[in-house]
């Protein structure tokens, strides 16, 4: 099996022999029905139907080299969407404490495709300009874009609202997300008889550990998406046929990665905390 197969009958593997404690967790649940179900769409009933007869006996060598076979012929290693909810779905299940609430899911999944489309949108305006004006690939990096002369300012101005569009939508939807955490603490607080001192110190820790847990978050969110649009970049990459199509997609992808490398960096150096 290839590195990728092994991966997604791994994590078919370990669904169909763990607990039923861990499978009560409605995100392990979910991930997997949403797993199954495109599997089944994408790659038809023999596929669902090898699948079902390994959940039968989920232990047999033949049983998973025949689903890895008929995955690996349908390219499913190659499908970043199959790739995706099956590293979830074994991540969920190694550690069943880091299921996320159905709505942080949404909200996360609501931020990766504003920022894919930001990303995207960026990719596209910097092969527009690399084709368009004699500049190097360095140059039209977020950080240098200002020492493009060749460069109109507007189109510029414009590049350099990458950092602030992808930071704008992370820490929106992190901000709804750590809120919902926090109002039943922040509503506990305000119900307890203790003096105005007091409140105004629990109300302070409060608001302190709130920040971390986002700046955390927003970090952590980042990374993700870098994972995921890395891999999805590297997807295309392989199955591009053109040399040119390939090479700009290869460029694209160095961009992304630096561009989102620059954003933690960024953040990180900006980060200030007051207690």
């Amino acid at each position: 099996m290839d590195p990728m197969t092994m991966m997604i009958v791994g994590a078919l593997v370990k669904v169909f022999t763990a607990s039923a404690q861990t499978l009560a967790q409605r995100a392990t649940n979910d991930t997997y029905d949403a797993l199954k179900n495109v599997i089944t769409r994408k790659y038809g009933g023999s596929v669902a139907a090898s699948i079902y007869r390994l959940e039968k006996q989920p232990n047999s060598p033949q049983l998973q080299a025949v689903v890895a076979e008929e995955l690996r012929n349908a390219g499913a290693d190659r499908d970043w969407e199959i790739i995706s909810l099956a590293e979830e779905l074994s991540r969920l299940i190694d550690d069943p404490a880091l299921a996320e609430d159905p709505m942080e899911r949404i909200h996360r999944r609501a931020a990766g495709r504003a920022v894919g489309q930001v990303m995207d949108g960026h990719i596209t305006q910097v092969m527009a300009v690399r084709s368009k004006y004699h500049v190097e690939a360095s140059d039209i990096l977020t950080a240098n874009i200002s020492r493009s002369t060749n460069i109109p300012q507007s189109v510029r101005d414009e590049l350099t609202r990458l950092h602030a569009n992808m930071r704008r939508i992370i820490e929106e939807i992190i901000q709804r997300i750590e809120q919902g955490k926090y109002k039943d603490a922040e509503q506990a607080i305000a119900n307890l008889d203790i003096s105005l001192n007091d409140r105004e110190r629990a109300t302070k820790l409060i608001i302190a550990d709130k920040q971390l847990h986002i700046s955390y978050q927003t970090l952590r969110m980042t990374v993700e998406f870098f994972s995921e649009f890395n891999q999805e970049i590297l997807a295309k990459i392989e199955q591009e046929t053109s040399p040119e199509l390939q090479s700009n997609r290869m460029l694209g992808n160095a961009i992304m990665i630096y561009e989102l490398t620059d954003f933690v960096i960024g953040y990180i150096d900006g980060f200030t905390f007051t207690a």
